[in-house]
């Protein structure tokens, strides 16, 4: 029953009153599986410009374009948007640099991934680092110092 995903099963003798049951229960289990199979359609659709993650709460789309900045910390990130808002998720920044896959966004410390949309300036003191519209000073290591070009 499992294997051919049955909705239900009539045993012998067999009644009309049954049958009806079990065809209006094959109905709504059919109504109720096409809104299911558009959810996951919806939630699985590949936008370039949007990232979706899970937190604790819920499921969001952000919009690329409104990530300034992401700080990873271990198995966890913060991303932070341009409304001031920010979404802790359990993910790795590693993990989310591969799903935004976009030249806009460097990768300048181990630990902070932003968006050059909103990178104000370079900084070259205390080691350097870059200034974001937002006015966050975010750390630039040595070896990615050639990323940041204006």
């Amino acid at each position: 029953a499992f294997k051919y995903e049955t909705v239900d099963y009539l045993l012998k003798p067999i009644t009309p009153k049954e049958v009806m049951k079990a065809v209006e229960k094959a109905k709504r289990m059919k109504n109720s599986h096409f809104s299911l199979k558009r959810l996951k359609t919806l939630l699985k659709k590949d936008d370039s410009d949007t990232l979706r993650i899970s937190t604790s709460e819920a499921i969001s789309l952000l919009q690329k374009s409104e990530i300034v900045r992401i700080e990873g910390d271990g198995a966890y990130a913060t991303i932070h948007l341009a409304d001031g808002e920010s979404e802790m998720v359990s993910q790795s920044i590693g993990k989310l640099e591969n799903k935004i896959n976009n030249p806009s966004f460097l990768r300048i410390h181990t630990s902070h991934l932003i968006n050059q949309q909103y990178l104000r300036k370079y900084i070259k003191e205390d080691g350097g680092y870059a200034l974001m519209k937002d006015g966050v000073k975010v750390p630039v290591s040595r070896r990615k110092k050639e990323l940041i070009k204006f």
